[in-house]
């Protein structure tokens, strides 16, 4: 008897009746392969072939995405990406929220009292399998929560005479994160 494969693994011993099949990286790439066992008769018999294919089902993965600072509720969660997951879930670890659309790749976190006044809440995504295999992926985001908005201020030197530019310094400040954009207004549309 032999075994012989369409793909490039390898058998533990293609000459034994219960070898063991190590699927190679292409294999696994190409999602299945097709297995043969051939045997020789007697003297009076012919050979005789049998033919398995084999389908490589891979592992979920899941990426809750980065930690966030956040301070505004509803927060949309974006970031997050996921593999081979027959679906997806996200659920509240360490807090008391809400999340809509919970199968949703990108969920929605709406903050709770309590949340707020702890400053944090932790969210688990998980990725279930599909089958055959039997264990999900998951992995977890922090979001660091404030009721505190950035803080818009600045300085400015005052001139002595009227044809002096004015130099603005801005001085705006956040507790958590960083502020993403400032908007001067002049007054005059510009």
């Amino acid at each position: 008897l032999v075994w012989s494969t369409s793909g490039s693994g390898n058998f533990s011993d293609s000459a034994v009746i219960n070898p063991v099949y190590t699927p190679s990286a292409a294999d696994i790439a190409a999602g299945s392969v097709i297995l043969t066992l051939t045997v020789d008769g007697n003297a009076l018999c012919s050979q005789e072939t049998d033919q398995k294919t084999v389908t490589f089902v891979l592992n979920p993965i899941v990426n809750a995405g980065d930690d966030s600072y956040v301070c505004a509720s509803p927060y949309q969660l974006t970031g997050a990406s996921s593999g081979n997951c027959a679906s997806l879930l996200w659920t509240i670890e360490s807090g008391s929220g809400t999340i809509l659309n919970p199968t949703s790749l990108n969920p929605t976190y709406v903050a709770s009292q309590p949340d707020i006044a702890n400053g944090f809440v932790v969210l688990k995504l998980t990725g279930s399998p599909m089958n055959p295999c039997a264990n999900p992926a998951t992995d977890f985001i922090t979001l660091a929560i404030s009721n505190q908005s950035p803080v818009a201020f600045f300085s400015y030197s005052n001139p002595n005479c009227s044809n002096e530019a004015v130099n603005l310094v801005d001085l705006s400040h956040t507790l958590y994160g960083y502020i993403a954009q400032w908007v001067w207004n002049y007054g005059d549309g510009t």
